[in-house]
């Protein structure tokens, strides 16, 4: 039992260390809106994303662009996690650069505490605490909200830690809530950004392997696998429709010019050097931008592999024991995900670097990730988690408590010059999501519709200036557009001709589109350069309607989406307190000394 000093200096330092996590929010109190590489574009895409969500097209595909005929189908195949996610606080009222802010916070936070909630079921509380700073205040974090203005990828960063945490949870417990959590987190973390959840696949795999062997029963299995499929389920009305109908779209573009694999290797010295620029990725090493992974966070990758190579040093115990740290206080469980942790490292670093080049171009799919150096994301997470790990060789008190300060103290300090974003908006500049906010940042004074997610029959976008208001266009001047009702999924005309006329409605055809002309069906040309539908229309009043619909595998998708979130809640029930053999499952003994610790 502890006595009362030990008590009071343990929860001293937990009350010290909590401080800490509040640093991030510095930057969001110095007036303005923070900005990066790709806010501007990402502000265009919640403003849209939420002004079709209010015009009722649920869930959201298809949106317009701040400018008018530049519209697409692009959350229809671009990950919307984060953009429900902001609709949250513009619900409640919140305005929008304000939403922005709270959004990105409170997902910020959500990172820690999964993070801590996963390495605390293994390393206790202080392991737990450390764990969450470090990956809060990992530089590829930062990174992504202050320089790249990631949105999607930082989302998935959130909650990509939820899905261990599930799986362990699940594992010491055998309760059927947590399998619905994890399907939960598998679902979050795809709909935010599909790449983040391809990279940290490897090691979900490890992971699991893990816990079977550490279970000694393949009981776990079963379970977890539904519930994984279940996740990938809930998002059926996203992932179908992007993997069946991208063939209408041009992918091409997502995986070509600046965005090719080829372009993004990191130099190895860039893993190391602790510099930090907001410029952008470039060919070879002449990057301007930080790819590090932080020198704290590579102490506690180097203490790890001391760990075991002096674990398994064959020629004596000199390194195992000694008045401050003793090796052989870990548990052989331990021992054992701490070599998939560095495993898992190494096999992600290698990915950052060129010598991976056949691994990237023979793999299906990897080139839509776009970017080698995304892998430092999985990576933040494992040396985050290993810096739970690593306190435990400390003998306890005070030595374990001086150790946990050390490490939290010296990542705040280095890390804490990278909490500055590239620029801010002021309040009274913010147009919200129609134009460039700082030219500075990107060096253009135009943003169009990203080309990757423009439909097959587009070749090119007209000029700005040949875009009328009301979006269409007639080849006569016997021809005039009285009236228009316009918005993303439904644009409604009333047209009045007198002479036989071709009508140019400056809409992109997609799979979807229904134009009727006085409620009468009517098949569009698209046989033009822009892909815009063409209606021939006679003389007489007209109302002509151009509306969105869902083609057959985006309705089959959207009933799968709501089956699922069923069966999903229903993990809770059909999996409870015994294995499938019937038998009780107890916590293993690691996790109550975890849980019930408070090393």
């Amino acid at each position: 039992m502890a006595n009362k000093s030990d008590t009071f200096w343990y929860k001293a330092i937990i009350s010290f260390s909590l401080l800490f996590f509040l640093q991030i929010f510095a930057p969001f109190f110095k007036g303005g809106l923070f900005l990066g590489h790709d806010s501007q574009l990402h502000l265009i895409y919640l403003k849209h994303f939420e002004k079709t969500f209010k015009a009722g097209q649920i869930p959201v595909r298809i949106i317009d662009w701040f400018n008018p005929g530049y519209n697409q189908p692009l959350f229809n195949f671009y990950q919307p996690g984060v953009n429900y996610l902001y609709l949250i606080p513009r619900f409640l009222g919140v305005p929008p650069a304000q939403s922005v802010e709270v959004t990105v916070l409170a997902l910020w936070l959500l990172s820690a505490v999964l993070m801590f909630a996963f390495t605390r079921r293994h390393f206790g509380t202080l392991g737990g605490i450390l764990a969450a700073y470090f990956y809060l205040i990992a530089p590829y974090h930062i990174l992504d909200i202050f320089v790249r203005s990631a949105l999607p990828e930082f989302t998935a960063l959130a909650f990509a830690p939820g899905i261990f945490w599930a799986l362990k949870s699940y594992s010491d417990t055998q309760k059927g809530p947590y399998l619905t959590l994890l399907a939960f987190f598998v679902a979050a973390t795809t709909i935010s950004h599909p790449p983040t959840l391809i990279m940290f696949s490897p090691f979900i795999v490890g992971y699991l392997l893990y816990l079977l062997y550490q279970q000694k029963s393949f009981s776990l299995l079963w379970p977890t696998l539904l519930s994984i499929s279940v996740g990938f389920g809930l998002i059926s009305f996203f992932i179908l429709p992007a993997f069946f109908e991208q063939k209408y779209v041009q992918t091409i573009y997502m995986r070509s010019g600046y965005y090719d694999f080829h372009n993004h290797f990191v130099c190895l010295p860039q893993l190391f050097i602790p510099r930090w620029e907001h410029g952008t990725s470039q060919i070879g090493c002449a990057d301007k931008i930080s790819f590090q992974l932080g020198i704290v966070h590579w102490l506690v990758v180097l203490m790890a592999a001391t760990i075991l190579i002096a674990r398994f040093n064959v020629k004596g115990k000199v390194f195992k024991k000694t008045a401050v740290i003793d090796i052989e206080s870990l548990k052989p469980d331990h021992y054992l995900l701490i070599t998939i942790c560095l495993g898992s490292i190494f096999l992600y670093l290698y990915m950052t670097l060129p010598v991976s080049l056949p691994i990237w171009e023979n793999l299906p799919y990897i080139a839509y990730i776009q970017y080698p150096w995304r892998f430092l994301a999985p990576t933040i997470f494992l040396s985050s988690f290993l810096s739970g790990g690593v306190i435990l060789i400390f003998k306890a008190n005070p030595y374990r408590y001086l150790a946990f300060v050390i490490l939290i103290l010296s990542a705040a300090v280095a890390y804490n010059n990278y909490l500055k974003p590239i620029a801010y908006a002021q309040r009274e500049e913010i147009n919200f999501g129609n134009e460039i906010l700082h030219e500075s940042i990107t060096g253009i004074k135009n943003l169009y519709p990203e080309p990757g997610y423009m439909p097959k029959w587009t070749q090119i976008l007209p000029a700005e200036t040949d875009t009328p208001e009301n979006e269409v266009r007639v080849a006569t001047q016997e021809a005039k557009v009285n009236s228009s009702k316009l918005s993303a999924a439904r644009k409604e005309y009333e047209i009045t001709v007198e002479k036989p006329t071709v009508a140019r409605f400056y809409t992109h055809y997609f799979p979807g589109w229904q134009v009727k002309v006085d409620d009468k069906t009517q098949n569009p040309l698209i046989d033009n350069i822009y892909g815009y539908m063409d209606i021939e229309l006679a003389p007489g009043e007209h109302q002509v309607t151009l509306s969105f619909k869902n083609t057959p595998i985006r309705s089959l998708a959207n009933i799968l989406s709501l089956n699922f979130l069923l069966v999903s809640l229903a993990l809770a029930f059909l999996f409870g307190t015994k294995t499938l053999t019937g038998k009780p499952k107890s916590i293993t003994q690691s996790s109550k000394n975890s849980l019930n610790g408070r090393i």
